[in-house]
């Protein structure tokens, strides 16, 4: 009776499978004082076999109301700036919008640009978990990105490999990385032919333990090939920055007969930090 009501159901279930497995037990709940008021408690209990062959439990009641109440108010501040910065995208974004209109000069740069603030905005869903439609992997924020890709009758481009966790410092450089090839390839490669395609593949531990790999394989079906062009424009720079600058990894470009293949080290705690 002295357990809130709201969590009975679960700590009881907690409880009754440390009963069953013989695995310690450790649950927080409010636990309702003489004065009748609740306060968070972190409870932790053990069995120990008696000579009469029956268990005995062992264990503590641990007052952290004042933590968990203030890690409640972190969360609530956390999650007003987390609001605050998804409208500062589309503040940004709808300014673009705004001063390009009537400018057809700057029309594409606008375009461009405002793709590269909704990139950046999804990947503020992986900086802040919990928040927002988002995965919790590399394959994960790479199918979000690719997603605008997409047509509703045709697949272009296949996401494989295994849930590597991303970390929250890592999301924004791996969407600027990925948004820029994906940008580049619908507009000189695989995306911008009628029947191209692009296979991402992630790999865990390819190049020694730790490190994960992506390969980004173009495949025109037909169309042009992107071939070498002139020297290293800003996309390539930034490319190189984000991937060698920012996450420690290695960058490779190969050109093919069918497309453009690209193949991406990174060391894995660069990238779940």
């Amino acid at each position: 009776n002295a357990v809130h009501p709201e969590d009975w159901a679960q700590a009881s279930g907690a409880f009754q499978a440390s009963l069953e497995s013989g695995k310690p037990f450790e649950y927080e709940w409010r636990l309702k004082l003489s004065d009748g008021n609740y306060r968070w408690m972190l409870a932790r209990a053990v069995q120990t076999p008696t000579t009469e062959g029956q268990n005995r439990w062992f264990g503590t009641v641990i007052d952290v109301d004042r933590q968990h109440r203030l890690s409640e108010a972190r969360d609530l501040l956390a999650n007003e700036l987390s609001h605050r910065i998804k409208n500062i995208f589309a503040v940004v974004s709808g300014l673009i919008a705004i001063r390009a209109r009537g400018k057809p000069e700057i029309a594409e740069f606008a375009a461009e640009l405002n793709d590269t603030i909704r990139s950046l905005s999804a990947a503020h869903n992986y900086v802040r978990p919990g928040h927002g439609q988002r995965a919790s992997t590399l394959s994960g924020l790479l199918a979000d990105l690719l997603a605008p890709y997409g047509t509703p009758d045709q697949e272009r481009f296949s996401v494989t490999g295994p849930g590597i966790r991303i970390g929250a410092r890592a999301a924004t450089p791996l969407a600027l990385i990925f948004h820029e090839l994906a940008t580049n390839s619908a507009k000189y490669g695989a995306l911008s032919a009628p029947d191209g395609f692009v296979t991402v593949t992630v790999e865990a531990d390819c190049e020694g333990d730790d490190t994960v790999c992506v390969t980004w394989d173009e495949n025109t079906r037909g169309g042009a090939v992107p071939t070498p062009g002139s020297p290293e424009g800003f996309g390539s720079r930034l490319l190189r920055m984000a991937v060698e600058g920012q996450l420690s990894g290695t960058f490779e470009r190969t050109y093919s007969d069918d497309g453009l293949d690209i193949r991406i080290v990174f060391p894995r705690t660069s990238i779940q930090t």
